[in-house]
């Protein structure tokens, strides 16, 4: 479903200057080592024995650092608790972390040879790793496991025309995306003033095919798209855009460019003079770096409340509830989208290794995974890969801006009921003309 911005937060010198000047704490990196030594036993009932390795490869610097550090936190939580509970098959998880950069081909190439090549990790997890070439660099070291959070049709197409068993998309692609995103503002309870919808959307593939998805479903429903604008990240000067927009005066503006700085800016652009547009952010909502920024001054923009696997805002379960209350206590910061789904995927790795019996018995485990779905958190719906390996079962949450923090609405077409049973209603927001 996400796209990391899956996502992918895109951390230039804009997003970070903008950041300090509003007082968002820019996050950092850690990162794990590998070893070849084995555990001493301990006295508490610690795993023993060689550590099952377990390969990030994750951006720890450069402009994906947000995304990197999300993905990783999401497999060091899932590996603590793991090892909390005396390891898997009774042996300790160990995390070996490749530093991915710019997600460059030639990089995550580096990246699958050091780490399945020389460290001989038994399993390799990701968020969001660009736009195919990690497919390609980890799919040449099958059966060795790949989870990742492309989102992305070509992905699939990639494993697909490879032959790789060993690849696994924790989420939907962007058809599946764009479809929940229309059925989202086809849902929600608001008399639309006119027909009419504008795009603003970031220089990719994945914003031109989830939005292609988008556009099909407006036009279904009898709207129009009156304009789309296509910008590259780290845009804000918004004057050339937003005066076509307000030109059309749309009851509906579609933005996803999820980078900070751009949602921030154009929404402080907008507003100086605003059409009478509900505005949607789509995967842009949730991200952390954008969050932290605007709380308090950006209310009533809707998009997705949960970019990634069980995780929207507030909790669904009281499963998730306490999940969330105990990472934010490990890392400072509660859960983003890939944390998430990077949590969900080490988990599943996990299960359908204690099925198999053995780490190294690849094509077992990846078969499992193609035969198998487990839940994470009770409540939730089973995780489960379909034929492509791609996680379909992953329905999205949408929601809005609300009082500084973002509230779900609706989950799967329909409304949205927390862990403490509450629901959350559509506030019109105030630029809105009544």
């Amino acid at each position: 479903m996400r796209r990391s911005l899956h996502t992918k937060t895109t951390l230039t010198i804009g997003v970070l200057l903008f950041a300090m000047i509003l007082g968002a704490v820019a996050a950092g990196c850690g990162s794990g080592g590998s070893t070849k030594t084995n555990t001493q036993k301990s006295a508490s009932g610690a795993p023993t024995g060689t550590p099952i390795k377990v390969g990030v490869p994750v951006a720890m610097s450069g402009p994906y650092a947000g995304d990197g550090q999300n993905s990783l936190q999401g497999v060091q939580m899932a590996v603590a608790e793991i090892n909390a509970k005396g390891g898997l098959l009774g042996r300790p998880l160990k995390i070996s972390t490749y530093d991915t950069q710019d997600l460059a081909p030639e990089r995550l190439k580096l990246a699958a040879g050091v780490l399945v090549g020389q460290d001989k990790v038994n399993v390799d997890i990701t968020g969001w790793a660009g736009w195919g070439g990690d497919v390609t660099a980890f799919g040449n070291y099958a059966p060795v496991p790949f989870f990742h959070d492309d989102a992305q049709q070509a992905c699939v197409d990639i494993m697909k025309k490879n032959g790789y068993k060993n690849i696994w998309m924790g989420c939907e692609t962007e058809k599946d995306t764009g479809t929940s995103a229309w059925q989202f503002i086809h849902w929600l309870p608001y008399n639309w003033p006119n027909k009419k919808v504008a795009f603003v959307l970031s220089t990719d593939p994945w914003a031109a095919a989830t939005y292609g998805a988008v556009a099909a479903g407006a036009k279904a429903d009898g709207w129009t798209v009156i304009s789309t604008d296509k910008v590259p990240f780290g845009t804000t000067s918004w004057n050339a855009v937003l005066t076509k927009i307000r030109a059309a005066n749309p009851a509906l503006i579609m933005f996803d460019i999820q980078s900070a700085t751009d949602m921030l800016t154009f929404m402080q652009s907008f507003k100086l003079q605003p059409t009478n547009s509900i505005v949607s952010l789509g995967m842009g909502l949730p991200v952390r770096e954008f969050q932290d920024a605007a709380k308090g001054k950006i209310n009533g923009v809707v998009g997705l409340t949960d970019i990634a696997r069980g995780y929207p805002i507030p909790p669904a379960t009281a499963g998730e509830a306490a999940w969330s209350d105990a990472f934010a206590k490990k890392f400072g910061v509660r859960p983003g989208g890939l944390a998430g789904m990077t949590y969900t995927c080490t988990r599943a790795w996990a299960q359908a290794v204690e099925a198999v019996g053995d780490p190294t018995k690849y094509d077992e485990i990846n078969t499992w995974l193609a035969s198998n779905s487990f839940t994470v958190w009770d409540g939730m719906a089973p995780f489960k890969f379909d034929a492509d390996h791609v996680n379909r079962s992953n329905y999205p949450y949408f929601g809005q801006m609300q009082g500084g923090d973002m509230k779900s609405l609706s989950y799967n077409g329909q409304a949205y009921k927390d862990y403490q049973g509450k629901t959350y209603e559509f506030q019109i927001p105030s630029w809105i003309k009544k």
